[in-house]
């Protein structure tokens, strides 16, 4: 179903998690695994456009996963709540969920998280008109990312960095910005 998700085919991917959820649930497999079942399909249904699925799986997989006391996974489904929140507009709600799982990474020290967190924060601010604030987290989130050699999140990082510029209409910062995040989104 994760390949499937991956591939754009939620209707399946859906079938697949929902048919896996009914079989381990039936069979009373372990906790962990149901919770990260459910997860999966809270990111299909993002996936497929039903938010509010999404966040309520969300929502249950946290309960789940604060109860066996799995710090990761918690970290994983606040970040998950706050897409869900932000894809709703809630930006508010969406952010606090951020700040969670960032408080998270930087405990159990997961640089490779991080960037994730720091990113979707800066989008917050930026979908708020804080283009100081987004600019500061983007810049964080970019040099976590180049530290760890996450392409991706660079590419995601310099994105904003030129949504920011285009906001503040610094074309050219914007431009130039927008010129490396497509370098390295390609190499991503």
């Amino acid at each position: 179903s994760i390949r499937l998700r991956i591939m754009g085919r939620t209707t399946e991917a859906l079938t697949l998690t929902n048919k896996a959820l009914d079989q381990l649930e039936t069979s009373g497999a372990d906790e962990r695994l149901i919770a990260w079942t459910i997860r999966r399909r809270g990111s299909v249904r993002i996936k497929a456009g039903d938010v509010s699925g999404a966040l309520e799986d969300s929502r249950r997989a946290l309960e789940i996963f604060e109860r066996l006391g799995d710090t990761y996974n918690v970290g994983q489904c606040h970040h998950d709540i706050g897409v869900s929140l932000e894809q709703q507009g809630n930006i508010s709600g969406a952010e606090h969920h951020y700040r969670l799982a960032l408080r998270i990474w930087e405990t159990l020290g997961n640089a490779y998280d991080l960037p994730n967190a720091l990113n979707s924060l800066a989008v917050c601010a930026y979908l708020r008109g804080n283009y100081d604030e987004a600019l500061n987290w983007f810049n964080e989130c970019l040099e976590i990312a180049l530290q760890i050699g996450a392409t991706r999140y660079i590419a995601f990082a310099q994105a904003g960095i030129g949504d920011v510029y285009l906001g503040l209409e610094d074309y050219d910062r914007a431009l130039e910005a927008y010129h490396v995040s497509n370098d390295f989104a390609r190499r991503a």
